[in-house]
């Protein structure tokens, strides 16, 4: 329910076949995996911007951290939008 809720966040799921697909980019040699760093990614996200330490952001409720960041990633795409305007 989570997952729906704040899909705009999150992203939608992707199918089998495009998890499998490989990037298109040069290659590094050396693979950045997101998902793996994920988590420390929201909370060093909600430590910069509402100037918390990492225990204070555990001790968030969740839902409230996920209205938080799904607030700045609308934020993030209203300014592109804005940017790609002028």
């Amino acid at each position: 329910m989570i997952f729906y809720n704040f899909s705009g966040f999150f992203g939608k799921r992707k199918s089998k076949k495009e998890e499998d697909e490989k990037p298109s980019g040069p290659d590094t040699g050396y693979d950045y995996d997101v998902t793996k760093w994920f988590w420390l990614i929201l909370v060093e996200k909600m430590c910069n911007k509402l100037n918390y330490k990492p225990d204070e952001v555990y001790d968030l409720n969740y839902i409230s951290c996920l209205n938080w960041l799904s607030k700045w990633k609308e934020d993030d795409l209203y300014m592109a939008s804005l940017q790609k305007q002028k």
